[in-house]
């Protein structure tokens, strides 16, 4: 087998760099050990710290690093063992709004057997940083291509996601996956996925009429965003057929008796065209 060299480099990559303040999100970064080479150090037991600095105060906040429990209490900071080089280390947003710094050095190698395939050494103090930006509201705002839509079961539109923050800023540092859900699927069906994998702040959805006309709700949600929600409204198609209705059928022969009669236009599925104006209807009597 051939085994990689002595770690050379280190790297820390997140599908996000930017979560809501407020300690309402988090986000989940990968931390890898390198050898001069680029390929993965799994070659021994490695010791790096980890820091947070918030960049609000200039101080540690050891407190945003989560789910990840400190391994060697005999130093300051957060010690974590990697065994087989790379590592998930959970950072979860400041109470405000602001910048922080995650920052991995590694701090040296654990006692090991010599071996001739480990003669490389590792240079101490190799280290990495990412940074990280919590908003005040992260917002999930949604569009779409074609604001007129018939009742058709044929008709497309594309729904546009964007996640923007107080100021209505597009955060290209959101990749998150986000959810969408609709109202009424009698109305309109999702033909993409629910489920859509933002990239620099944005994403795309297909959405397909049913043969019902009405108003239908497009939601899209994400853990640690404001959800966001599109009206959509699908129109009936043209008129096929008329209904008459009263309140009821019998006539009396009493001198100067009336009877209001209703017509209603429907289209060839049904639904009802509160839209169509201005049509000459004729009304007979036999």
């Amino acid at each position: 087998p051939v085994y990689p060299l002595a770690p050379a480099s280190m790297s820390i990559s997140a599908n996000s760099t930017v979560l809501q303040a407020g300690v309402v999100s988090k986000v989940d970064t990968l931390v890898e050990l390198k050898d001069r080479f680029g390929n993965i150090a799994y070659n021994d037991t490695y010791e790096v710290e980890i820091s947070v600095e918030n960049m609000n105060t200039g101080e540690a906040d050891l407190r945003a690093v989560i789910e990840n429990k400190d391994e060697n209490p005999n130093r300051e900071g957060i010690q974590l063992y990697f065994t087989e080089g790379k590592r998930t280390v959970s950072v979860q947003s400041t109470e405000e709004p602001g910048e922080v710094t995650l920052r991995a050095t590694l701090i040296e190698n654990m006692p090991r057997e010599e071996s001739a395939i480990f003669s490389e050494t590792s240079d101490l103090g190799i280290q990495a940083s990412l940074n990280l930006i919590s908003h005040k509201e992260i917002h999930l705002e949604l569009s779409s291509s074609s604001p007129d839509l018939s009742a058709d079961g044929a008709s497309d539109t594309e729904i546009r996601i964007s996640a923007v923050n107080e100021n209505g800023d597009l955060l290209t540092g959101f990749n998150e996956i986000i959810t969408l859900s609709v109202s009424d699927q009698s109305i309109g069906v999702l033909r993409s996925a629910p489920d859509v994998q933002m990239e620099v702040g944005k994403g795309t959805a297909v959405l397909r009429t049913g043969r019902v006309s009405g108003t239908v709700f497009v939601n899209a949600s994400s853990p640690g965003t404001l959800p966001g929600t599109l009206a959509i409204d699908v129109r009936p198609l043209s008129p096929a057929f008329i209904k008459l209705d009263a309140q009821r059928t019998t006539l009396y022969t009493n001198e100067g008796e009336t009877l209001d009669i209703v017509a209603r236009v429907y289209d060839e599925n049904g639904n009802f065209t509160p839209d169509y104006r201005g049509a000459l209807l004729l009304f007979t009597v036999t």
